[in-house]
């Protein structure tokens, strides 16, 4: 199946390689985090840039375990959340650029989420806590122990309620104040990125060439092959639930456009020139965004015709 190319190639955009995506509840901007700690908002769709969020200044033992940025959200249209792979979460005015408030977690990072109309951004570390923190001010107000690296975050708008993957397989569901509901079916394999799908009835999973498909009422998974030759680093589904994203790594850095009605691959997208890693649709569902090794930043547009085969 011939692949559809990018609207938009944003090359050179992270020196390093682009590592996270965020739109805007609005969809026409979207924050990109790279492998230094920059943040870049881009206009949607022209492609303009913004502002450049500068990386933070890190003491010599937060560098040691990295500056990548492992989260981004969007607090509102003011603001916005990221985290740093050492640990520290801030707290952005888009406008200006400034930091309004940092704080250095105690344990290195890998997701970050917030809980909408809370005021309350959770992260995953590597000691395997999940932790909850209050915004604008950045306390801890609750936490769990998953027990192993906690690899992935997710938040249910239905339901309000969160979903956490870890090392070994372990993959489960809490309630916003971090009470435990159940453990699911675990991973056959570790859970890179898990997505809850937008009626709240399923949570999906990409691992190493697969995707998991977890059924929220029995809690049972369901494995899926993909045609991904590596890990599937990251994945979204689209805002009407038709369609999944997943973007592969490693081996293969391919974009996957999945029809979940039908199962079927619907379309490819042009893949990026290394290792994929971030992929989200924009809130009203006709574009799609995606990051990788090769430093681009990229914009498809799903509601153009498929490429023929």
């Amino acid at each position: 199946m011939p692949a559809q190319s990018p609207l938009l190639n944003l090359e050179g955009a992270h020196p390093f390689g682009t590592t996270r995506l965020a739109f805007d509840r609005h969809g026409r901007r979207l924050a990109s985090g790279g492998f230094s700690g920059e943040i870049i908002i881009w206009a949607v769709p022209s492609g303009k840039r913004l502002i450049k969020l500068h990386p933070f200044v890190l003491g010599v033992r937060e560098l040691l375990w990295g500056k990548a940025i492992v989260g981004l959200a969007w607090l509102d249209d003011s603001h916005l959340v990221s985290g740093l792979k050492s640990g520290r979460i801030v707290l952005w005015n888009v406008h200006d650029g400034k930091r309004l408030n940092s704080i250095k977690a105690s344990s290195a990072l890998n997701s970050l989420v917030l809980i909408p109309n809370q005021a309350i951004v959770v992260t995953g570390h590597r000691d395997g806590k999940i932790r909850a923190f209050s915004l604008p001010h950045l306390l801890v107000t609750s936490e769990f122990n998953m027990g192993a690296t906690v690899l992935s975050l997710a938040y249910d708008r239905v339901f309000e309620r969160l979903a956490a993957s870890a090392k070994g397989g372990r993959v489960a569901i809490f309630t916003r104040e971090m009470r435990l509901i159940r453990d699911l079916d675990p991973a056959p394999l570790d859970t890179y990125e898990i997505r809850f799908a937008p009626d709240g009835q399923q949570l999906a999973g990409g691992t190493q060439s697969k995707l998991l498909f977890w059924d929220l009422q029995s809690g049972q998974v369901r494995i899926k092959d993909t045609g991904h030759l590596g890990a599937v680093t990251s994945i979204d589904y689209s805002p009407n639930g038709e369609h999944l994203v997943s973007l592969g790594r490693f081996t293969d850095s391919s974009i996957r456009l999945l029809n979940l009605e039908s199962g079927m691959l619907e379309r490819r997208l042009a893949s990026h020139g290394l290792c994929g890693k971030a992929i989200r649709f924009s809130p009203d569902g006709r574009f799609v965004a995606s990051g990788g090794d090769d430093r681009s930043v990229r914009l498809y547009d799903i509601s153009a015709p498929s490429v023929e085969r």
